[in-house]
């Protein structure tokens, strides 16, 4: 009897098919319109656009990005959508594999899955004609 549940233990966690596909983290391509923007998370992580950002699957950021002379722009990247390998869990894996997916956070993928932005220039200020007085 312990012979059989010990040979059974792998197949827990081969059924496991997020966790298995999946790392705790994701890397997630940023591209932005023009080329090096700052690109910062709530988190604290940054980079410079074209770049990637490596974060943490199960948790949503707020990705804040700006550069000089264009309005800055703030994204919400959604870390709790359920990854596409979750559904072999429920063909294949069961209660068990789906259950592990989800308390490793590996069941999660990000939406959006890559992050493009085109930043506003900000518009330049044009001095204002008043009328000259003449006296």
């Amino acid at each position: 009897m312990l012979k059989s549940i010990l040979l059974s233990l792998p197949l827990v966690f081969v059924t496991s098919c997020a966790t298995i596909m999946n790392d705790k983290t994701k890397t997630v391509p940023v591209r932005v319109t023009p080329e090096g923007a700052s690109v910062t998370t709530n988190d604290g992580k940054s980079c410079v656009s074209p770049c990637y950002l490596e974060l943490t699957r199960g948790k949503n950021y707020l990705i804040k990005i700006s550069k000089e002379n264009y309005k800055t722009k703030s994204i919400e990247l959604d870390g709790k959508s359920v990854d596409n390998w979750v559904w072999g869990n429920i063909l294949f894996g069961g209660v068990i594999g789906l259950g592990l997916d989800f308390a490793t956070d590996k069941a999660y993928d990000f939406e959006p899955k890559q992050v493009e932005q085109t930043l506003i220039p900000l518009r330049k200020s044009v001095p204002s004609r008043g009328i000259a007085s003449h006296e």
